[in-house]
């Protein structure tokens, strides 16, 4: 996405949030104005546990800085669906959101697939459409919902429903069928894997912003920094102007998440809910593919979205 971006990774010490934590502060404090990508995050706890939310107070704080510091942070949104693999003694999903893109300083970033699913983003030589993730094949789905913490920020008024932090924000081709090609080492042995999920989505944001802060530079302007303002910007100017959005296809359910930034019918980014292998779907596409947001935001003329299926050797 960004081949000439300066790629730094950093490893915790073990997958304890509080390592986890300590890992992302010394990023933040090392490369100020940066762009964080991080794949990986935790259910929210409920406002009434106090241990789970001093468990997340620290990346809370870690948020704060970034924003002081001119810091892009994104998260991926979770590949649960909207219960986020929570579910009651009954073994219903209850809606919940997971840290950190719920978070109202980070940018949450949720999935699409092609419409029609599993090809429809690349269609005659051109982009296509998409929907909403859901792939009851593996038991996996869009993560995104209602936070239990944050109320609802300022820049989201208007665009989404609810009294409450809507997330995702934005979105990207999260399909295991059609997901992208790694090289993974599994016991001393190198191979080739198809991997999809959100968390191949929040890089390629990370990406999309640093091309975005690139061009910035040379205009002599600032990088983004905090990017959803930004964000929630061109949708409502977009929404202004076409007159023809909507927030979803169809009646939204009040427990599911409806924060999409660019749903446009025309666009087929309308979400097309299913059920995933006993997940709650999760309504949230935010802005599908993102031609057109480098455009508005940086300057960019968007060309066409390159897809290429990939299958496992």
């Amino acid at each position: 996405m960004a081949p000439g971006a300066k790629i730094v990774l950093a490893i915790a010490s073990s997958d304890e949030w509080s390592d986890l934590t300590a890992t992302e502060l010394a990023m933040i404090k090392k490369y100020p104005g940066a762009v964080i990508s991080e794949s990986f995050g935790l259910s929210e706890p409920s406002p009434r546990d106090a241990a789970g939310i001093r468990e997340i107070a620290g990346s809370f704080a870690n948020h704060l800085l970034a924003w002081r510091l001119g810091t892009t942070v994104v998260a991926a949104a979770g590949d649960l669906g909207a219960g986020d693999g929570v579910v009651d003694a009954n073994g219903k999903a209850i809606p919940t959101a997971d840290y950190p893109s719920s978070d109202p300083l980070v940018t949450g970033v949720g999935g699409t697939m092609g419409l029609p699913y599993p090809d429809g983003l690349w269609s005659h030589g051109r982009y296509g459409g998409e929907q909403t993730w859901n792939e009851s094949d593996f038991g996996l789905a869009d993560g995104g919902g209602p936070s239990a913490l944050f109320p609802q920020p300022s820049y989201q008024r208007g665009l989404a429903t609810g009294s409450r932090r809507m997330t995702p924000d934005v979105a990207f081709n999260a399909a295991i069928d059609g997901g992208v090609q790694v090289a993974v080492t599994i016991n001393g042995f190198l191979g080739r894997y198809v991997v999809g999920g959100n968390s191949a989505g929040a890089p390629q944001w990370a990406g999309i912003i640093a091309l975005a802060n690139e061009l910035r530079g040379r205009q002599g302007k600032a990088g983004i920094g905090f990017a959803n303002p930004v964000l929630y910007s061109i949708a409502a100017d977009r929404r202004s102007t076409r007159g023809s959005s909507s927030p979803t296809s169809s009646r939204p359910r009040r427990t599911a998440a409806t924060s999409p930034i660019f749903a446009r019918r025309g666009d087929r980014t309308t979400p097309a809910a299913s059920r995933a292998a006993g997940r709650r779907p999760s309504r949230c596409t935010a802005a599908g593919t993102p031609p057109g947001v480098i455009s508005a935001s940086a300057g960019f003329r968007p060309g066409a979205y390159s897809h290429r299926k990939l299958r496992q050797p």
